[in-house]
This record gives C-alpha cells, sequence and structure tokens, in this order.
C-alpha cells in the first residue's frame, strides 16, 4: 500500500503559513491548490509551519497526477 500520511512544509502558489488559519483552510488549500479529493481526506493538523494530512487508503490513487504532486510536496 501507498503512504497516506504526508508532512508539508512549503506551500505553493502564493499561498503562506498566515493563510492557513484553520484545518478547514488547510482542506481548502489540499483541494484547490493539490487537487486533493476531499472524499479522499481523512484528517488534517495544522501546526507552526506544517500541515499533516491523513488520507483514507485506497489503491486507486496511487498513480494519480495529485498524488504524485503531493508526494513531491510532501
Amino acid at each position: 500500500m501507498k503512504e497516506t500520511t504526508f508532512v508539508i512544509r512549503h506551500l505553493e502558489n502564493g499561498w503562506g503559513w498566515p493563510d492557513i488559519d484553520s484545518d478547514d483552510v488547510a482542506v481548502e488549500y489540499l483541494c484547490e491548490e493539490l487537487e486533493v479529493p476531499e472524499e479522499l481526506i481523512n484528517e488534517v493538523h495544522c501546526g507552526e509551519g506544517t500541515m499533516q494530512l491523513s488520507l483514507i487508503p485506497d489503491r486507486g490513487y496511487m498513480r494519480d497526477d495529485w498524488y504524485v504532486n503531493l508526494i513531491r510536496c510532501a
């Protein structure tokens, strides 16, 4: 099974850590900027300059572009 937990330390497309002021905004960032399907997000936790994302395990997304991009960002 592929990795399902990621720690993101660098944000994309002009987003900064002050923009991520709640877990809900973090989910918005993940869905809009990294194109992570919201239905596959299990948990998101934000800390000081990091975001921890846990996905629902599913073999179907292992080769999807958004998953490959997520691996690159983490």
